[in-house]
């Protein structure tokens, strides 16, 4: 019984901490170019970041590798090595929901502005050497989201 109750209050205290959150976002460059997309958030662990345009890709954070993912075929699919931005924003969206006023990684930095209402991640500014953009997040929710959408070999379009 002593050891129902230890599990007991392990699995309530790991699902207090859980923190899932599906957002649409807009990246902003200076020439006025707009993409947009889903974000998809689970636990620490995974991310999902997914343009809308058929011409550009979908990537998959998960098991500590990024993929990429062609929108327009996604049995075409690689894993990227290099920095990313999506990394940033995964360690940046791990502070929750003590997010920093401003980032500094390697080569760039990522200033933030908070949704007041639901305390969330409003606007990220990037500034650096390569690229200076602005990405907006939307009707921003919690909810459950399902493992299925962070598979890269069955992948699916959402």
């Amino acid at each position: 019984m002593k050891y129902f109750l230890v599990i007991f209050i392990f699995i309530i205290s790991n699902n207090s901490f859980a923190y899932q959150i599906q957002c649409s976002f807009e990246e902003v460059y200076p020439n006025g170019e707009i993409q947009n997309g889903l974000m998809y958030y689970q636990n620490k662990k995974r991310l999902r970041y997914q343009y809308n345009n058929q011409n550009l890709y979908t990537l998959i954070y998960k098991n500590d590798t990024l993929f990429i993912i062609q929108n327009n075929n996604p049995k075409i699919y690689e894993i990227l090595k290099e920095e990313s931005l999506i990394k940033d924003l995964i360690l940046i969206m791990n502070d929750y929901p003590s997010f920093q006023n401003s980032y500094l990684f390697k080569d760039k930095e990522i200033k933030f502005e908070k949704n007041e209402s639901s305390q969330f991640i409003k606007r990220l500014v990037i500034k650096s050497l390569k690229l200076n953009m602005s990405i907006y997040f939307n009707d921003c929710k919690e909810k459950e989201i399902s493992n299925q959408l962070f598979n890269v070999t069955t992948f699916q379009r959402n």
